[in-house]
């Protein structure tokens, strides 16, 4: 789900990226490169692991379909990158999608505004829907006015 597989130049080095969840870089035999004016070389290194979290990403997008079959995928995905295991403190209570609380429109669901309001009940609803849940640009202005009556 996460995964992207890139090939470079050299076509014996294959690179997973995952963003901003991290990477894994598969090496050669032996690979030299010049990096920021350094020459760097790799010899008889097999697999070069700089984040291991796409593994747990996978995993836990995973668990999360399994327990809330009933929540969307593209929900459970952006909880996923969004608050990563915290998406289970979100979901807490949950066994159907009535127990989400009342829906502000673009799957943002009263248990998520609850969830961040807790921690910051300073929260603006700009610092909300462009920061905290990255969903400003899904929002119309009602569902904006909504979900500010509902967090003041």
């Amino acid at each position: 789900m996460f995964e992207k597989e890139l090939e470079s130049s050299n076509s014996n080095v294959n690179m997973s990226l995952t963003g901003c969840l991290g990477m894994c870089v598969c090496l050669p035999q032996a690979l030299s490169f010049r990096h920021r004016g350094i020459e760097m070389h790799y010899e008889q290194v097999e697999t070069v692991e700089l984040n291991s979290s796409i593994n747990t990403a996978n995993s836990l997008y995973e668990q999360l379909v399994h327990d809330y079959p009933f929540l969307s995928k593209s929900l459970l995905e952006r909880y996923v990158k969004e608050y990563a295991n915290d998406a289970y403190t979100i979901l807490a209570g949950v066994y159907d999608i009535d127990d989400m609380g009342s829906s502000f429109g673009a799957e943002i669901y009263q248990n998520e505004i609850d969830y961040l309001v807790h921690g910051n009940p300073d929260l603006s609803i700009e610092e909300l829907i462009w920061r905290k849940t990255t969903m400003g640009l899904k929002l119309n202005e009602y569902q904006k006015a909504k979900l500010n009556c509902y967090i003041q």
